[in-house]
């Protein structure tokens, strides 16, 4: 039986912790990715690549448990070779690559709808705030770098 076919069995007036709480499989849908690249090897890619660290791993569950809450598509999740893990979106307008890694530190990168790029790093993910402003940018009806930079001045 599929799990949306599942009836839920807490009544509409009882006032819980649990009748507010979304399903753990509609949130964490992230997760069984980053339970895979996890299991990569050393030299997973040939060239010498650190497996995924703890850290990085960590970091970016924190950061999509955090996205979740958000209407930010699912991005693409891939392995990068120093044991970090990259998150990607893009559709017509623009770009957004942010790079979680092993010292949990993030970078990023962005290009505009007229193919301008900028890149920046957040020295420590402690609050969703440089986040959000970069997923904003994305979500935007018009993405331009200088409307982002006007608004957030990224710590470099």
């Amino acid at each position: 039986m599929p799990l949306d076919a599942i009836p839920s069995y807490v009544p509409e007036n009882l006032d819980t912790q649990w009748s507010s709480v979304s399903s753990f499989f509609e949130e964490r849908w992230w997760w069984k990715k980053l339970e895979e690249l996890s299991s990569l090897k050393e030299d997973w890619d040939s060239y010498g690549s650190r497996p995924i660290q703890p850290e990085a791993r960590e970091l970016a569950a924190k950061l999509l448990s955090d996205l979740v809450k958000t209407d930010m598509p699912e991005p693409q999740i891939f392995p990068v070779s120093g044991g970090g893990i990259q998150l990607e979106w893009e559709n017509l307008k623009c770009e957004l690559e942010i790079e979680v890694l092993p010292d949990e530190s993030i970078e990023y990168l962005i290009v505009d709808e007229e193919g301008k790029m900028y890149e920046g790093k957040i020295p420590q993910y402690n609050n969703f705030v440089e986040v959000a402003c970069l997923t904003k940018w994305f979500k935007s009806e018009k993405p331009s770098i200088n409307d982002l930079l006007n608004v957030y001045v990224p710590t470099l």
